[in-house]
């Protein structure tokens, strides 16, 4: 499934979210943007490093590397200017995007929390399916 993004978002949280400073490292971690780099004027402000590194980003097909890097750097203001995706994704993947974003695994009470609930779901349902099979195999004896 094509991807596509919802570039005034990604541009708007890379310009607010981010110093030139900090665009400039991530010219430098992500491999391939590198390339671009040195082609930009050293006094370019903020929004034609932006506006160059998003266009790079489309060129390689590297924009989920940004907003991971993004995400990663500055998770408030991923948070505020969300959403990234134009195009609607499946009902199964955003709710898998959805619940790895609620559970922090750098939380150890929230994490806890989650393992407790579905260990206990897990052994429920054990426990539900154990008990009918024995009635099962009482009445069919």
């Amino acid at each position: 499934m094509v991807t596509h993004y919802h570039l005034k978002n990604i541009r708007t949280l890379l310009i607010e979210g981010f110093t030139r400073q900090e665009l400039d490292q991530l010219y430098h971690q992500i491999p391939d943007f590198s390339i671009l780099y040195p082609h930009l004027p050293p006094e370019a402000d903020k929004t034609t490093l932006v506006d160059g590194l998003l266009n790079q980003a489309q060129q390689i097909a590297r924009m989920e590397a940004v907003l991971e890097w993004a995400k990663t750097h500055n998770p408030a203001r991923y948070a505020i200017h969300a959403p990234y995706y134009d195009s609607p994704r499946s009902p199964i993947a955003s709710k898998l995007a959805q619940l790895r974003d609620q559970i922090d695994i750098h939380d150890p009470t929230r994490l806890s929390y989650h393992i407790f609930w579905g260990g206990l779901y897990v052994l429920g349902t054990l426990l539900i399916a154990g008990v009918g099979f024995a009635l099962f195999v009482s009445l069919f004896r």
